[in-house]
């Protein structure tokens, strides 16, 4: 079955709104654990808030032109970005998650990239380049290598910087 996860996609932190969800959550705990100290973490929460979703509504904006764009990804870790910003993942390199892709699949993959006129295959910074490289080249598409978490880059410092890394990649990919 390949790297299956039972629970769920565990990529859910790549959907900037879901970031919004995990922050609330963060901060209704830890004000449970220490209520001495609520009103700061829901301050913290506020100005967190405020800011991720100004950058949000910035980049909902910039990739508006390309909503529907035909993408591939290496693997289903890009479900929630491109669900967030309205992409069409019409397939994945890895047809199992977690196994690398057969030949197969791979000329397969291909043929239908060059048919749909996929712009972009997206794979994580993580997985070795050789085979999205390879796909990219063939079909005549764009690889866009991208992070996955903050620290995933050196100047991705925040989880805004991730995302404002992401979607300048994403907007370069679709411009060319």
């Amino acid at each position: 079955m390949g790297d299956v996860h039972p629970e769920g996609n565990p990529h859910y932190t790549l959907g900037p709104r879901n970031g919004l969800i995990i922050a609330e959550q963060i901060a209704e705990r830890l004000g449970a654990l220490d209520p001495g100290n609520a009103e700061v973490y829901d301050k913290n929460l506020n100005r967190f808030r405020q800011n991720l979703t100004g950058w949000i509504e910035n980049w909902e904006a910039r990739m508006a032109p390309y909503r529907n764009r035909k993408i591939v990804t290496y693997h289903k870790q890009w479900l929630y970005l491109s669900d967030w910003l309205g992409l069409s993942a019409i397939n994945y390199v890895e047809d199992k998650p977690g196994i690398p892709p057969s030949p197969k699949h791979i000329e397969s993959l291909i043929q239908q990239m060059r048919a749909e006129q996929v712009r972009a295959l997206l794979s994580s910074n993580l997985t070795s380049p050789t085979v999205p490289e390879k796909i990219a080249s063939q079909a005549g598409t764009k690889l866009v290598t991208l992070p996955i978490a903050v620290g995933g880059e050196k100047d991705i410092k925040t989880y805004a910087d991730l995302f404002e890394y992401i979607v300048s990649k994403l907007e370069a990919a679709f411009k060319e």
